[in-house]
């Protein structure tokens, strides 16, 4: 039986404030849509405290289907194409469940 999966997406930017608030605003508007997935069991945006200019969102879906059903929704392809204006680079990594989280 396959777990819920985790995301974890690394995004770096420049120092431009402009660039920096304009992409935590387009990040933020979609955590509400995305939280009332259905399939969505965790979406957090974190920023960096030692470098403002690096966010990472963890995020955690219950099945492959439910991170499918999230990538096809309008305000993620919305945030897909708009988001490459403002970062400079781009990791996204997807982890299973390995161990019973204490949480």
């Amino acid at each position: 039986m396959a777990g819920p999966l985790q995301i974890h997406g690394i995004i770096g930017l420049s120092d431009n404030r402009i660039k920096v608030d304009a992409l935590h605003k387009a990040m933020y508007s979609i955590l509400e849509p995305t939280r009332k997935e259905s399939g969505c069991l965790s979406y957090k945006l974190h920023q960096s405290l030692d470098q403002p200019n690096i966010f990472v969102m963890l995020e955690k879906f219950k099945s492959k289907d439910a991170l499918e059903f999230h990538l096809k929704q309008p305000y993620f392809i919305n945030f897909k194409n708009t988001s490459p204006k403002f970062a400079e680079s781009l990791t996204v990594d997807t982890y299973k469940v390995a161990s019973a989280p204490k949480d």
